[in-house]
């Protein structure tokens, strides 16, 4: 709070706080104070008097919140609630929630998959617009009516997809090898067959605190991974939501440490055996992919086991205490393996791609902007030159400027094509030009 009148500050909340909102009347502020340890517990929402004074600590959800407003009636927020994100208002006086947005009612306007973005309210607090995905939108703009829960849909950007073929996502659940009940969502292509296999494509969300949703078209995923694509190319796609993953409470985040990869990969694995048993994946034809903690598990994957025909590492982790040294967030690994490399050697070993080097046969493209100091591209020439000497196919693509994502469209085209192009080869969805022309490069400069 500044004093207007002598120019002095003061802090109203504690270090580590993130998204206030005043109260009404401004008597009140409401934060987002980060848990701890803080990449993997879940925030907590607090309540402080405006001049200060005693905080009062409210969770009403055992998952991640994103506060967006406080009106007349409560206090508005986003939450996770497995592969969507709804609306919800906070009674700050009692903690107790409401779900503004129906899960699938009969007759609803927002269908199975809801995910709202961007929420902003009219100043009386009776409507809503937003951005929402669903299982059949694309990122439309809405209006919510908050008293009767009725929508009114002021675009139509559907209508510029209603050619693709996207095929159709669901949820999908499995037991993981140790009996962890994991969920997922597969993607069937136009067309699909149960009665025959297909070949398989598992799309690995990073984070690992992020969450595939249920929504076609509803996040980077869906770029990074070219699902659509994919799908196009009459491939199943399955994004498991592996332990670790948001949408599933605290405990479950949780779940995946000290022993990142290992217990993350019994859980993909298990996704495509249960897909395998039920006749629907050819095991011959699998392949993996991911992006930044996906890009790692994909790594581990492509040498851990020997179940994947293809892997494609885009900006992953392939050896733990090189990236430790290197990366700008070096806490992160502190929290997830529970020392430094100095003081536990053995679980920054057992954990790294690296680490299995010597057993690896799966072919990997990998693909890493040359600027990313969240997962410098040390990690990709390391696993690039392992693979190498081994003999294995391998093709290294670097993004100058690039750094732990992409935001040139040039760029996304480019790596969408590599990754259509690798799958295509080596999990045979068809033979193109661009896949025969760069067989035979390993290291590309892209510009």
């Amino acid at each position: 709070m500044v004093d207007l009148a002598t120019g002095e500050a003061a802090a109203v909340t504690p270090e580590g706080t993130d998204l206030p909102r005043w109260s009404p009347d401004g008597s009140y502020l409401t934060f987002s104070r980060l848990g701890s340890p803080s990449y993997i517990a879940i925030n907590e929402i607090c309540v402080v008097p405006g001049a200060g004074g005693e905080i009062r600590s409210l969770r009403p959800f055992d998952d991640e919140t994103y506060t967006l407003a406080w009106g007349s009636t409560g206090i508005y927020l986003l939450a996770l609630k497995g592969p969507s994100i709804h609306l919800f208002v906070l009674n700050p006086d009692d903690g107790t929630v409401t779900q503004l947005t129906p899960d699938d009612p009969p007759g609803w306007a927002i269908t199975e998959g809801w995910i709202g973005l961007g929420c902003t309210f009219s100043q009386d607090f009776t409507r809503t617009a937003f951005v929402h995905y669903d299982i059949t939108r694309r990122a439309e703009v809405a209006v919510l009516n908050l008293a009767d829960s009725t929508v009114r849909h002021l675009t139509d950007f559907t209508e510029m997809t209603c050619g693709w073929q996207l095929g159709k996502p669901e949820a999908f659940a499995w037991t993981s090898t140790d009996g962890l009940p994991v969920e997922g969502i597969l993607t069937k292509p136009t067309g699909f067959d149960p009665e025959r296999p297909h070949p398989l494509v598992v799309v690995i969300h990073g984070g690992p605190t992020s969450t595939s949703l249920l929504a076609p078209l509803s996040d980077g995923d869906h770029w990074y991974g070219a699902i659509p694509q994919l799908v196009g190319l009459g491939a199943l796609v399955l994004q498991p939501n592996y332990r670790g993953s948001s949408g599933y409470g605290e405990a479950f985040r949780a779940l995946n440490v000290p022993r990142l990869g290992l217990v993350e990969y019994e859980d993909v694995i298990s996704g495509v055996d249960a897909l395998v048993d039920r006749g629907w994946a050819d095991p011959e034809r699998v392949g993996i992919i991911g992006m930044s903690h996906g890009g790692y598990l994909a790594a581990f994957a492509a040498t851990y086991g020997d179940r994947f025909a293809a892997a494609v590492v885009l900006s992953g982790i392939t050896d733990w205490v090189m990236n430790y040294v290197s990366t700008d967030t070096c806490e992160w690994s502190r929290q997830y393996l529970g020392a430094t490399p100095w003081e536990d050697p053995g679980i920054y070993r057992d954990t790294s791609p690296m680490g299995y080097i010597s057993r690896a046969g799966t072919p990997v493209l990998i693909q890493h902007g040359d600027r990313d100091d969240r997962v410098p591209i040390a990690n990709a020439n390391a696993l690039y030159r392992g693979l190498r000497d081994r003999g294995v196919p391998v093709r290294l693509v670097i993004y100058p400027g690039m750094g732990h994502g992409i935001s040139k469209p040039r760029q996304f085209r480019r790596l969408m094509e590599e990754v259509v192009g690798w799958f295509s080869r080596w999990l045979r969805l068809g033979e193109s030009a661009m896949c025969r022309e760069r067989a035979e490069a390993t290291i590309v400069r892209t510009v």
